[in-house]
């Protein structure tokens, strides 16, 4: 398929997510996955790797690599709506849905859930929004590992 070609089919699958109502306002329909990573990626270090679930909890916890793949794995497939403004439908994920990690600890007046990682990144989000049942730490993407470059992990 030519780059025109796929240019129309791209720009029909977007008329067709617009009429479906799968495409919000202002949206564009991207069948590619932009990379939005900041900086470099540093080597991944399963033996360094952990999880830690901390704060307004009454049972601290702190996972392995191999401890949190452990855990139920499950499958979603959901549209990613960008900030950016560009969209992608059907995408497969696999991962460990929140609800499950929740359950691991008793939470007290928690509210907020607040995320950090590498290069002092940190995300505030609503713990109602994350108690969604699709809501999940994913390590797969469309069958394949997450790439470093979106989030998985390095080396």
């Amino acid at each position: 398929m030519t780059t025109a070609d796929e240019s129309v089919a791209r720009r029909e699958l977007e008329k067709k997510a617009k009429v479906e109502g799968r495409l919000p306002p202002g949206q564009s329909l991207t069948l590619k996955w932009p990379i939005l990573h900041y900086g470099s990626c540093s080597a991944f270090d399963a033996e360094k790797w952990d999880f830690k679930i901390s704060g307004e909890v009454e049972a601290p916890t702190k996972l392995s690599w191999k401890e949190f793949r452990a855990l139920p794995q499950t499958e979603v497939t959901s549209d990613f709506h960008c900030v950016t403004r560009w969209s992608r439908l059907d995408n497969r994920w696999k991962g460990v849905l929140f609800t499950d990690v929740l359950k691991l600890v008793n939470r007290r007046r928690m509210r907020i859930c607040a995320g950090a990682c590498g290069r002092s990144y940190t995300a505030n989000v609503p713990l109602e929004d994350l108690k969604r049942p699709n809501v999940l730490f994913a390590f797969e993407h469309d069958g394949a590992p997450l790439a470093a470059d979106h989030g998985g992990r390095c080396g």
